[in-house]
């Protein structure tokens, strides 16, 4: 904690002690947070995260806590707040074999082996963020799809090895914070804008590659 932090939380604390009132971490924006949990027909609870705290650890705006609320809500087919390893197989569209499997044991997960949003968040976040940072790795996930290596990855290279509906079909924003259509081909700095975007994708890929298989088919329906 640097010296502005700590004379902060002194001061807080000095406060709390006069005053007889205990202190708190929750802000403004869990409200922000719960109230969406709640739009997205998830429990009020499920949207607590302590985003002083999140913002904090891992940097980020309560912006981007609202984009990966979405998607937890999307994995979280019986809305109760916690999802397990079918939901998130069924949401990426792939089996749920032993690489999926590793991948939500990655995360914390409570003693029913399910995972919150909170934890979620925390597990997307600190085990992407390195793979983002490593070239070698991303090359190789850019190559893997790029079939015939002209340098771009088409709809039909994507579409052979994972389904498109996920990775393609989503509308991109414009400079005009509108938004375009969905892009058809990619070259390798675009591929990694949409792996940024989709990291439960990318987590996955690193453990396929260090099990020694192949990245996952689609899952059946």
């Amino acid at each position: 904690m640097d010296d502005t932090a700590l004379f902060t939380e002194n001061v807080r604390q000095e406060m709390s002690k006069s005053s007889g009132i205990p202190t708190s971490d929750y802000t403004v924006e869990d409200v922000f947070l719960m109230r969406e949990a709640r739009r997205l027909k998830m429990p009020f609870a499920s949207g607590m995260v302590v985003c002083l705290r999140a913002h904090r650890d891992l940097g980020l705006d309560v912006g981007e806590m609202k984009t990966h609320l979405r998607r937890f809500a999307a994995m979280d087919r019986n809305k109760d707040g916690f999802i397990v390893a079918e939901d998130l197989a069924d949401y990426l569209g792939v089996p749920c074999d032993a690489c999926l499997q590793a991948v939500f044991n990655s995360f914390k997960l409570n003693q029913e082996m399910k995972l919150s949003f909170r934890n979620y968040l925390y597990g997307v976040v600190e085990l992407s963020r390195p793979l983002l940072q490593n070239e070698e790795f991303l090359q190789s996930v850019f190559e893997f799809f790029d079939q015939d290596g002209d340098g771009i990855v088409t709809v039909l290279d994507l579409s052979s090895k994972l389904p498109i509906s996920k990775l393609l079909q989503q509308p991109n924003k414009g400079q005009n914070g509108r938004n375009s259509a969905a892009p058809t081909k990619m070259d390798y700095d675009s591929f990694q804008a949409m792996l940024k975007s989709n990291s439960e994708y990318l987590i996955l890929f690193h453990e396929c590659q260090n099990a020694g298989f192949s990245a996952p088919s689609p899952g059946t329906d």
